[in-house]
């Protein structure tokens, strides 16, 4: 095969009068295209696979001796995906003699990868098509990234909508009635006093909501920070003071608690595990619509690569289906629930953060499952941080 569209009539003299230097080219030519990191794919003009270097294998998952003869949309995507791109590509050899866009694929392994594709004719030295050549770019973890930028701008946003929304509101009702207490100050005793009596009460209460709304962005913003000094926590204590903590609660609705008696140490922030542990209590507290409340805590089995499993539990009628992909992002929350959202946000920060899982599902009630890892020593050693999936 030739060089295609890249030679002209000089080039092709220096083959013919210099074939030491061609063959020098050739293997220049080869060892680059063994050695790319981009997956390099040649048809012929019924886009047929006729060569595909290593990174183009790695990238199916396929041996090239599986894919040689065969049409390269024939592995990866479902049929409605292939007839879509065909399409696109057709037209753009029409349109262009080229094409490029982005394709998702599914390999063997049920693994997946996003790939930037970059097409054009392949000719040779009389401009005639002989086939196509295409290069493709791995950019799986650049997608990724942009749906964690996209991720934390949508946090942003709501961060703005809850402090000029939420925090107006309890603000708002403070200037209120510290101008009643003003336009007070004109009446007689009695109606001064009763005005002061209700309007620091205001004062109060909203402060309160104010004070509480910081406090809970707070929580959220440093949950997603690795901690600076981590110990051996002992999770049973933690556990027994949380449930001290909600006894009022607890108490007052008659809910039954089903915990087990040891759950293990945890080297992490006591801050963290408190937190863990105090958000889906009182979510499996408030939010349980049963006429008889019950909550389970449960330490499991270690997963085979060290993290330390925890489940909690409630019997409430669970979460519609529709609502689920939804209960981690921060502020979201349910229309009758009246929190501010951001208790399971916190959780599923802090289980980022120590490189865990997190799993909700209803069975018999609404049951939050998490798997975490130690943290590392201050000295570096310990659990190796991984993302969370």
């Amino acid at each position: 095969m030739t060089t295609g569209g890249l030679s002209n009539g000089r080039h092709r003299a220096v083959h013919f009068l210099d074939k030491e230097r061609a063959v020098d080219e050739l293997s220049l030519f080869r060892y680059l295209a063994y050695n790319a990191a981009q997956g390099i794919a040649v048809t012929d003009n019924e886009m047929r696979l006729v060569y595909v270097n290593p990174a183009f294998e790695a990238l199916y998952g396929v041996d090239h001796r599986e894919l040689y003869g065969s049409n390269p949309l024939d592995f990866g995507l479902t049929p409605s995906e292939r007839e879509s791109l065909s399409q696109a590509i057709q037209g753009g050899y029409q349109e262009r003699g080229a094409w490029s866009g982005e394709m998702e694929l599914q390999r063997p392994d049920g693994s997946r990868a996003v790939v930037l594709v970059s097409a054009s004719r392949l000719l040779n030295d009389d401009a005639e098509v002989i086939g196509r050549v295409a290069m493709l770019t791995d950019i799986s973890e650049l997608k990724d990234v942009e749906a964690k930028l996209r991720s934390v701008n949508e946090e942003l946003d709501a961060y703005a909508h809850t402090v000029s929304h939420d925090l107006r509101n309890p603000l708002s009702a403070v200037v209120l009635a510290n101008k009643l207490i003003k336009d007070a100050c004109n009446e007689d005793i009695e109606t001064l006093r009763a005005e002061l009596d209700e309007s620091t009460d205001t004062i109060e209460r909203n402060i309160h909501k104010a004070c509480s709304l910081i406090n809970d962005l707070l929580s959220l913003a440093e949950s997603g920070q690795k901690p600076e000094e981590v110990t051996d926590v002992d999770v049973t204590a933690v556990v027994a003071r949380v449930l001290d903590e909600h006894a009022n609660d607890i108490e007052n609705l008659k809910v039954k608690v089903i915990r087990d008696r040891r759950f293990g140490k945890l080297r992490a922030s006591e801050t963290h595990v408190y937190q863990l542990f105090s958000n889906l209590v009182s979510n499996a507290i408030k939010h349980n619509d049963s006429p008889k409340p019950a909550i389970t805590l449960r330490h499991l089995a270690d997963t085979a690569d060290g993290r330390h499993r925890f489940l909690v539990r409630d019997n409430s009628s669970g979460i519609p289906e529709d609502e689920v992909g939804k209960i981690f992002k921060p502020f979201y929350s349910r229309p009758s629930s009246g929190s501010t959202g951001i208790g399971l946000a916190i959780v599923k920060k802090i289980v980022d953060v120590y490189g865990g899982t997190l799993r909700f599902y209803n069975d018999g009630g609404a049951c939050f499952e998490f798997a975490v890892r130690d943290a590392e020593n201050s000295n570096g050693s310990g659990a190796e941080g991984q993302t969370a999936s």
